[in-house]
This record gives C-alpha cells, sequence and structure tokens, in this order.
C-alpha cells in the first residue's frame, strides 16, 4: 500500500451513521481542528513508525503507511469526537486502545509497516526484492575462492 496522509475521507469511512450525523452538524466539520487532530495522528503513528528503526519514512509530512491508516482513524476518532463533545461510547474507547496497542507493538518492532518506497510486485503482491550486491565468494572443485 501506498504512503498517504490522512485526509477527511478516511476518518468519516469509520463514523457510525450517529456519528456521522453529529460529525457534519458541527461547526469543525472540514475545518481546521479537524485537519489539525489528522496532522497529529500522522505524526503520532510516524513517531512509532521512527522508534520501530526498520521502517524508511515518507519524506511527505503527515503521511504514513496506508496499513497503519484505520488504526490511525481510530486514534484520530476519539480525539475528534471528544473535540465535538460527543459521548464516546465504549466501542469507540477500545478501538483507540487497539489503536494505542497497535502504535506500541510497531514502535517495539513487533510489527513493520511497509516502509516508503517499498513496490508491491503484481505476482506476489508483496514487496518487489532487489539484489543490491553479490559476493565474489564461490565453491569451486578446486576449493573456496574469495573466503
Amino acid at each position: 500500500m501506498a504512503w498517504t496522509s490522512p485526509t477527511l475521507e478516511d476518518l468519516t469511512a469509520k463514523l457510525s451513521v450517529k456519528e456521522t450525523e453529529a460529525f457534519r452538524a458541527s461547526a469543525d466539520y472540514q475545518g481546521e481542528p479537524v485537519k489539525r487532530i489528522l496532522e497529529m495522528t500522522a505524526d503520532v503513528f510516524r513517531d512509532a513508525l521512527r522508534t520501530n528503526g526498520r521502517v524508511r519514512l515518507s519524506p511527505v509530512a503527515h503521511s504514513i503507511p496506508g496499513g497503519c491508516m484505520s488504526y490511525a482513524m481510530d486514534y484520530a476518532l476519539y480525539d475528534v469526537l471528544t473535540r465535538l463533545d460527543k459521548v464516546v461510547n465504549e466501542d469507540r474507547r477500545k478501538k483507540r486502545e487497539a489503536a494505542e496497542r497497535y502504535l506500541e507493538r510497531v514502535a517495539k518492532g513487533d510489527l513493520t509497516p511497509e516502509s516508503y518506497g517499498e513496490e508491491d510486485t503484481e505476482v506476489t503482491g508483496g514487496p518487489a526484492a532487489q539484489l543490491v550486491g553479490a559476493a565474489p565468494n564461490r565453491v569451486t572443485a578446486h576449493g573456496l575462492q574469495g573466503f
């Protein structure tokens, strides 16, 4: 998946019908506060990715791997809904906690999302392998060469 910056569309895709109605009735809908919450959420996820140490970050500010987006939106929605003074239900709290556990696992290195610039191949659906060098060592009938 590609790295992208979270959008309002990503956020609203995770809302229930009731939450969507409340969100769209808010003055903050499509406003600067929601945009800032999305940016801060992306930065929290980028910090976990940076802590992991095995993930190459995108040079684009506030962008995260597509595979992290669902957890990031669960994380952000809690902040958005509390900002709108909406009662946050137990299901939403559990999703926020799951997102926090995901962040902890990423930071520890238990999970490693895709690095920026990794390409998926059509055949495997996974990262394409790249040969970065070849060792001159080889085994021949006359012995070991280069060891």
